[in-house]
């Protein structure tokens, strides 16, 4: 088999289009999503260099925000906003802190619709086209409400 990363980032993305909107199983669409999120960064940097990544933009902005509305504690780091950002992502996928906790309480769609958007929107910004689902995904937010 010869596969390309770009075919493997499209087929994780549709895959976790299909978990979230077609079966309802948001696991399934956070680690499927997060990794073409990954991948779609990956070729972002090679292929669009100065395109900035989904993740890069949003953790610029929730320093801002945490900046804003605690001005007097110390500014959160670039590294320390992405982390936040995949907490949910990553706590799915590693098992090596033996400090970690061994259950979680989130909101699991809400957690899947923002990383399936992600995806989503870094390959916009590598192709400058939607992914055919993009328009019922953000139906599917918001009439989550």
């Amino acid at each position: 088999m010869n596969v390309t990363k770009r075919q493997v980032a499209d087929h994780l993305l549709d895959a976790a289009a299909v978990a979230l909107l077609d079966q309802s199983d948001p696991i399934t669409a956070i680690v499927l999503g997060g990794s073409a999120e990954d991948i779609y960064w990956g070729l972002l940097e090679r292929e669009r260099p100065g395109a900035e990544p989904a993740r890069e933009e949003i953790a610029r902005h929730v320093i801002e925000v945490t900046a804003a509305l605690f001005p007097n504690d110390q500014r959160m780091t670039l590294k320390a906003a992405r982390n936040a950002i995949r907490s949910t992502f990553n706590w799915l996928r590693h098992n090596d802190d033996p400090d970690e906790a061994q259950s979680r309480e989130w909101d699991a769609q809400q957690e899947a619709a923002a990383i399936v958007e992600r995806a989503m929107e870094n390959l916009f910004r590598l192709t400058g086209s939607d992914h055919p689902r993009y328009q019922e995904l953000l139906t599917h937010s918001l009439g989550r409400g």
